[in-house]
């Protein structure tokens, strides 16, 4: 009887134990925070309960900073404000996304990470 308190004393220590360290990953990692200024951005996760990790998966989706049609200079008009070339933002965040991915950091936090802008995936470990 003694053995069988024990075992259950046991399992729920190191059951309380692994949770414990998956939040304190959570907390550490902050999803919530990480694209908090860009108007509808998309986190899904997946939770990794019996891993190391905390996520299983984490899906970014990153919606354009300069969509089509925001530059034009009149509604219904065909010309468009070339102050700030949409082409070229969009190539020149793509090209900072893979720049700025930690890989080693990543693996910390999620056995798959995917980051997506636009409708292109720009990282996929």
């Amino acid at each position: 009887m003694i053995i069988v308190f024990l075992a259950i004393l046991l399992s729920l220590g190191l059951g309380y134990q692994k949770f414990y360290a998956q939040e304190v990953l959570r907390q550490e990692l902050n999803l919530d925070g990480l694209f908090v200024n860009i108007q509808g951005v998309e986190i899904k996760t997946e939770g990794n309960v019996w891993g190391e990790k905390p996520y299983k998966e984490i899906r970014i989706k990153i919606p354009s900073l300069a969509s089509k049609g925001d530059d034009t200079l009149k509604e219904g008009d065909s010309k468009i404000n070339q102050i700030i070339n949409r082409e070229a933002l969009d190539e020149g965040v793509t090209k900072w996304l893979k720049n700025v991915f930690n890989k080693k950091e990543a693996k910390k936090y999620s056995d798959h990470i995917e980051v997506w802008y636009r409708d292109d995936k720009i990282v996929d470990e």
